[in-house]
């Protein structure tokens, strides 16, 4: 069951099976696994694995035909979805996140999240943010507005 999910251990296995997905007219969300971030330095890794998975999928992407039924050119799937889908757990970009510090916490979030989320806008791509637990929910969501 977990192939499903889980595309590659690496980015050149992952892209390699996102390609044979979209020749199968599948779009794909892509994730970094081992969210469980325990120190700063391990936070920061985290976020250039996205900005290396980012950059690999933008090269490859020139060879990818958008989806859609007689979509032959452009550059969004279907002709409204960027090709780029990426989701992040927010709290994996600070290994101090808590509710106990919530202005602390959001501005570490949001320091490392901007980076992701430049990246993925300079792709044309779409970024998702995990609200992965309820505890961490107001964080995740002041994140987003500010």
């Amino acid at each position: 069951m977990a192939q499903q999910f889980i595309v590659g251990e690496n980015t050149t296995e992952a892209i390699s099976n996102i390609e044979r997905l979209r020749h199968q007219g599948f779009a794909a969300v892509v994730d970094v696994l081992g969210e469980a971030t325990l120190s700063e330095k391990e936070a920061d890794a985290y976020v250039d694995q996205y900005l290396n998975l980012i950059g690999s999928i933008e090269r490859a992407m020139g060879r990818w035909k958008p989806l859609g039924a007689g979509r032959t050119s452009g550059s969004m799937d279907w002709g409204h979805a960027p090709r780029i889908n990426v989701s992040v757990k927010a709290t994996a970009l600070s290994c101090l996140a808590s509710p106990m510090d919530y202005e602390g916490s959001v501005a570490a979030i949001l320091r490392r999240l901007r980076l992701i989320c430049r990246r993925v806008r300079e792709v044309n791509g779409f970024l998702c943010l995990d609200m992965e637990t309820y505890r961490y929910k107001e964080i995740i969501l002041e994140s987003t507005d500010a």
